[in-house]
């Protein structure tokens, strides 16, 4: 009997064990799946991953492509409506320079003019310099390369903040093309070339500055207006035309953010809540009872307006339909009318009773 059982317990220990080792082999067998199952997970991350980077990549290069193709294009443009020939205002600017630097003073006396010490102020004074010193260089062909060049630097500063406002390339690319081409005639070696790139920059200080808050982009509109005082100090007073736009709609926005008819109207009400509390204390009712008889009247009158746009709305339809009524008794004895055989009805009358 004692060895029975042993054998027994020998069988059930054997049986165990085979269940323990298929339990393990299961258990390792589901580990290895999930474990096979994370990494496919993770493959397949890691290539959405990767294709994503490389679509943001691919247009990345796409706007890159596009806006180096649009600069030079512009460039060009730019470069081809520069008129080769100058304006008679580029003579006196040299004379002027010349005058600035071998007197090197701003004297405020016109020296060309035939009066003796006639009050004269030097608007451009800075560009003049600037021209003179290019003349000297390399005379008026320097000159000419000057406005080519400044030219340009034009068409791209219309470009850049084109492409700051809009976020859209093409109509950016567009209207700068069209902006230069309405801005040949006034592309010349004058001081305006010079106030036109510092008023463009201004308004892509501004946009900057809006964007991003940074100090730097303060000070480089301070700069400007410093530049444009001594570049061409008669367009000085058109550098705070252009902040105006983006005045008027900080202050409409503050109007539209403060709610000032919505504020005026809860005040007019509580006003008026106050002053119905105040004549039903002196009968002195409890505050729940005035609260409650405020509202009933409230709703009264709810319902007197709802009723009276209630009828007037059916009086309006009885009325179109009475209308309709006699059009279609008119209609029908036309009818009867045009029916008969007998020709001797030379025209029939309609008439609508109102």
């Amino acid at each position: 009997m004692v060895t029975f059982f042993k054998q027994k317990e020998k069988e059930t220990d054997k049986v165990n064990q085979k269940e323990k080792s298929n339990k393990t082999n299961q258990y390792e067998k589901t580990t290895k799946e999930n474990k096979t199952n994370q990494e496919e997970k993770a493959n397949k991350e890691n290539q959405v991953k990767k294709t994503k980077v490389i679509k943001e990549d691919s247009e990345k290069v796409k706007n890159i492509k596009f806006h180096i193709l649009a600069i030079v294009a512009v460039i060009l443009f730019s470069a081809a409506i520069c008129p080769v020939s100058l304006q008679n205002d580029t003579f006196y600017t040299i004379r002027i320079g010349e005058h600035i630097l071998n007197t090197k003073t701003v004297d405020m006396v016109d020296p060309f003019s035939w009066h003796e010490n006639l009050p004269y102020t030097y608007p451009h004074w800075a560009y003049d310099v600037f021209i003179y010193l290019i003349f000297s260089l390399g005379g008026f062909k320097a000159i000419f390369a000057s406005t080519v060049v400044l030219s340009c630097i034009l068409g791209v500063l219309v470009y850049i903040t084109n492409c700051k406002i809009s976020k859209n390339k093409l109509i950016s690319f567009m209207v700068t093309l069209g902006a230069m081409y309405l801005m040949r005639y006034y592309i010349a070696a004058r001081a305006q070339l010079v106030t036109f790139i510092l008023l463009e920059l201004t308004i892509l200080f501004i946009e900057k500055f809006l964007e991003k808050k940074k100090v730097s982009y303060a000070i480089g509109l301070i700069l400007i207006s410093i530049a444009i005082a001594n570049l061409h100090c008669a367009v000085w007073p058109f550098f705070f035309v252009l902040f105006l736009p983006y005045v008027a709609e900080y202050l409409l926005f503050t109007v539209i953010d403060s709610n000032f008819i919505y504020k005026a109207r809860q005040k007019y009400y509580d006003l008026k809540i106050k002053l119905y509390m105040k004549k039903k204390w002196r009968n002195n009712e409890s505050e729940e009872t005035i609260i409650s008889k405020y509202d009933n009247n409230c709703n009264r009158k709810i319902e007197y307006t709802s009723n009276l746009v209630f009828a007037i709305a059916t009086i309006y339809i009885k009325i179109n339909t009475w209308r309709i009524w006699n059009v279609r008794f008119a209609c029908n004895n036309i009818n009867f009318l045009t029916s008969n055989n007998n020709t001797s009805y030379g025209r029939v009358d309609v008439q609508v009773f109102d």
